[in-house]
């Protein structure tokens, strides 16, 4: 018997020997492409090619020789050139089964030069900053075209990535940042929007270099070497990582994806919300769920940007053409498909066709399949007239009013029965009355008074006074309604707190408020952020007692202060002004007429109609969908 057991032990083992491990079959070639930043220039662990590479052989167990054909210095011509005529490379990427390429840096290393010295040509300067994005898109088509005619996506791993800004400080302090971030922003759309199409998944680089609306300094925060224009280690790891982020697809398949369907989704102008379509492909049996969001173009242009600018597509901003839209898609187990929509905004301005781009984050109980993110187009539904002929705004609509105002302060669409009310509310009196029981600044003023409100922008708006004692930007806030944003209320406060749980593990907020501070510390530099003393049942010594004893989480003692009457009776004044930017202007405030409107509220506490009737009626609330009148 011993014998017998020895002998099928030592069978069983010199089979597992004999027997190839998944590791040992797969030995892929990846061929990268591009400029000094592909080549790894000034690192000396081979950039963000080297660790991408390493994270294809942690996540797959794949053995992965690389190819770097980067080269500093070169253009998207240079690169184009070397597809179409350098059999070696050509031959390289036709074996391989990873290619990634990044490129368009050098193409305008030019244009800063000749802006700055007033020979870039046109009335604003502007003309070579214009050819030369034309130029690089052209070229970019190219590029994916030769790359698609070597491999294809259905069995390649084939990424590239947008654009970082190395340098916005310095590029502010020269007045250079406001004119040329357009262009880049123009590029990084289109780089997006083309990989998509080719069913190629972009690196979204720039929104982590330079933040959801591309105005941090990448090098003041630590993501660039001394050269000041390449990533430090640091920032290479930041690439990598989000070439890491587009799953290794469709050579490893995972038991579970989402994908959006449609590469790009065509809604009219007038159609009121687009559709969008999300799949979950292979084994379906648990729940899962992924987080779904707009891309938002915060670039502070005219809502009716000429479109010489932009060629025959340009940007849709979500101030002025579609709602900003971020919620979580939850799929019961054997779910298959579900579907999403976000507001559009039927503007009068003559416009070409407009697109941004959606995409699928955070996901559980399952993986980001092939196709992670996609654009919408809006075919605009005016026609041109020469001379222009200029349309009543359709904000003078009152229909079209009370939608804005459930969209800008809410950020939902409208029940029927409130819709409704508040038309007929506008309905029965109009502003020529002058009646303040029914006129829009009453409207207007409710939105915000609203208990709903109350639970969701306020509540939002607060988190970041108590906890980091500054006003929230319009793109954090605006994004952050949307996720306490719920068709319930059992559902808005699960939103509540489930933010609150999430918000004590934002870098932010770890970074001032360390795991190793006490429950003393942490209440009272709570506390020195609001300037304010808790009075009543929950004051410093019950949240400090609380935190001692479990009682509370740091997120729960948090919500506490966020809610007390003392931080209500100090920010509500703010809150009321900030979110007349935010909601009306969708912006951030400027200092000088956010303070002139807080010291108004304070000395006339009684008359914040002055206030709302200077955003209600501004130009610049009229000019987002037509023109002032």
């Amino acid at each position: 018997m011993k014998f017998y057991h020895l002998a099928l032990i030592t069978l069983v083992f010199i089979l597992l020997l004999a027997a190839p491990s998944s590791a040992q079959t797969q030995v892929w070639q990846y061929t990268a492409l591009g400029d000094s930043l592909a080549a790894g220039l000034n690192d000396t662990q081979g950039g963000y090619v080297s660790r991408f590479r390493n994270h294809i052989q942690t996540d797959t167990g794949a053995t992965v020789n690389v190819i770097n054909r980067g080269v500093p210095g070169w253009t998207s011509a240079d690169l184009l050139n070397a597809l179409r005529t350098d059999e070696s490379m050509r031959a390289q990427i036709a074996n391989s089964q990873v290619v990634t390429w990044n490129i368009s840096a050098n193409d305008f290393q030019d244009v800063l030069e000749r802006y700055s010295t007033g020979t870039c040509g046109g009335a604003d300067n502007q003309d070579c900053a214009r050819a030369t994005v034309a130029n690089f898109k052209t070229n970019w088509n190219a590029i994916i075209a030769q790359i698609l005619s070597l491999r294809s996506p259905s069995n390649t791993i084939i990424r590239t990535m947008d654009n970082y800004n190395p340098a916005v400080n310095l590029l502010r302090s020269f007045g250079l940042f406001s004119v040329m971030k357009p262009y880049l922003e123009d590029i990084n759309r289109f780089i997006i929007l083309s990989s998509i199409s080719n069913r190629i998944s972009p690196a979204l680089v720039y929104q982590a270099f330079n933040g959801i609306n591309g105005e941090l300094d990448a090098a003041q925060r630590g993501y660039i070497s001394s050269d000041g224009i390449h990533p430090n280690n640091t920032g290479h790891d930041i690439i990598a990582a989000g070439f890491r982020a587009t799953s290794y697809q469709p050579l490893v398949v995972p038991q579970s994806v989402f994908n959006l369907v449609l590469p790009i989704t065509l809604v009219n102008e007038n159609a009121g919300r687009a559709t969008i379509v999300v799949n979950r492909l292979g084994n379906t049996s648990g729940a899962a769920s992924v987080e779904y969001s707009t891309i938002d173009d915060l670039a502070p242009v005219p809502c009716a940007a000429p479109s010489a600018v932009f060629g025959p597509t340009g940007p849709a901003y979500s101030r002025c053409d579609y709602a900003t839209t971020v919620d979580t898609l939850r799929f019961a187990a054997g779910e298959t498909q579900k579907t999403f929509t976000i507001p559009i905004i039927d503007d009068v301005h003559a416009e070409n066709s407009e697109e941004f781009t959606v995409r699928l984050t955070q996901p559980s109980g399952a993986d980001i399949g092939v196709r992670p993110a996609a654009s919408v187009r809006i075919i605009d539904n005016e026609l041109r007239f020469e001379p222009p002929v200029i349309l009543p705004n359709p904000i003078l609509s009152n229909a079209f009013f009370v939608r804005m105002q459930y969209l800008d302060f809410l950020s939902r669409e409208a029940e029927t029965d409130g819709f409704n009310a508040w038309l007929g509310v506008l309905n029965r009196c109009s502003d020529v009355n002058n009646n303040p029981e029914c006129d829009r600044v009453t409207v207007s003023s409710s939105f915000f008074r609203s208990q709903e409100f109350q639970l969701k922008g306020y509540f939002v708006y607060l988190f970041y006074k108590v906890s980091f004692g500054r006003l929230p930007l319009y793109a954090e806030v605006i994004r952050d309604m949307r996720r306490v944003t719920g068709e319930t209320a059992e559902e808005v406060f699960a939103k509540r707190l489930a933010f609150a749980n999430a918000w004590v593990g934002l870098p932010e907020f770890q970074e001032r408020y360390s795991a190793t501070l006490s429950p003393e510390a942490f209440v009272d530099k709570l506390l020195q952020a609001t300037g304010v003393t808790l009075n009543g049942s929950v004051s410093r010594a019950s949240l400090v007692n609380d935190l001692q004893t479990r009682t509370k989480t740091r997120a729960e003692a948090l919500m506490a202060v966020v809610q007390h009457p003392s931080v209500d009776a100090r920010e509500y004044n703010g809150a009321f002004v900030a979110m007349q930017y935010f909601g009306y202007l969708r912006r951030d405030p400027e200092e000088t007429g956010y303070n002139d409107w807080l010291n108004y509220l304070n000395n006339n506490p009684t008359d914040a109609r002055t206030m709302v009737k200077g955003f209600a009626n501004s130009a610049e609330y009229q000019l987002r969908f037509g023109q002032a009148q």
